[in-house]
């Protein structure tokens, strides 16, 4: 893990197991999480007596352009109650695990260039391309998007995303497959909005096939981000996205 600068901070005193070694578990486990992270602060809350069960109250991350899972994020203010880790076994040791899930609230910041960064990770591409064939999906009869669409939504293939522009409330793409007969770029356009805090709204959609042509309208739809998710606030401003809510952490099986 890159990174200019990592603080750790307990609010428990008087334990050298405490003020050493979790601390230690803890950077080691947020480094195995993250390809990079400037700027890492993370704080710990909690009596001697519960940390040294494995349970923790409470605790704080603040992180600057972290990069996780390929998602590029410019700011990270997180907070997360009720944690319960396997601290026996880490003093033997073992890595630390997560005993039950608990929920994170924060925010986090995603700039112009972290989001077009984002895109160009394998997973996200991925997450792209199914979005691209919902939209194709849910168009009617007199918007057959497969003609513009259908190189890009192949099984593994491949497309550049050039440029991103985030405006208030709505985000454009420019996208081109990265081979093939195809060299006209082709620019996606959306309103964003969120409803009952896990379900993004893509409104009045836009897809502009040639500079010379006016841009399609399309029927915009709804993508369900799951019942672990809830966002209290998007804000799609000049630039950037930010983000409020709260996603509820499920341990790994």
């Amino acid at each position: 893990m890159e990174g200019d600068l990592v603080q750790e901070k307990t609010a428990a005193k008087g334990s050298r197991v405490i003020s050493r070694i979790l601390p230690a578990a803890v950077r080691l486990w947020l480094q195995a999480q993250v390809e990079h992270v400037d700027n890492l602060v993370f704080e710990l809350e909690g009596r001697d007596r519960e940390i040294l069960s494995g349970y923790l109250p409470g605790a704080r991350v603040a992180a600057d352009r972290a990069v996780y899972q390929g998602l590029h994020l410019s700011q990270v203010q997180v907070a997360a109650q009720e944690i319960r880790i396997n601290l026996g076994q880490v003093l033997r040791g073992k890595p630390l695990r997560l005993q039950q899930r608990f929920p994170i609230v924060g925010e986090v910041v995603l700039r112009e260039a972290d989001l077009a960064a984002s895109l160009q990770a394998p997973l996200l591409q991925e997450g792209l391309r199914d979005f691209l064939r919902q939209l194709i999906a849910v168009q009617g009869a007199d918007h057959d998007l497969r003609p513009y669409l259908g190189a890009l939504v192949e099984e593994n293939a491949s497309f550049q995303v050039e440029t991103v522009a985030i405006a208030p409330r709505q985000i454009a793409l420019t996208l081109r497959p990265a081979s093939g007969a195809a060299s006209q770029p082709l620019v996606l356009k959306t309103d964003l909005t969120v409803r009952e805090g896990h379900i993004l709204v893509l409104q009045q959609p836009s897809l502009q096939v040639s500079p010379e042509t006016e841009p399609l309208q399309l029927d915009g739809f709804d993508l369900d981000l799951g019942p672990e998710v809830n966002i209290d606030a998007l804000n799609v401003t000049s630039g950037q996205i930010e983000i409020n809510g709260t996603v509820q952490v499920v341990p790994a099986d």
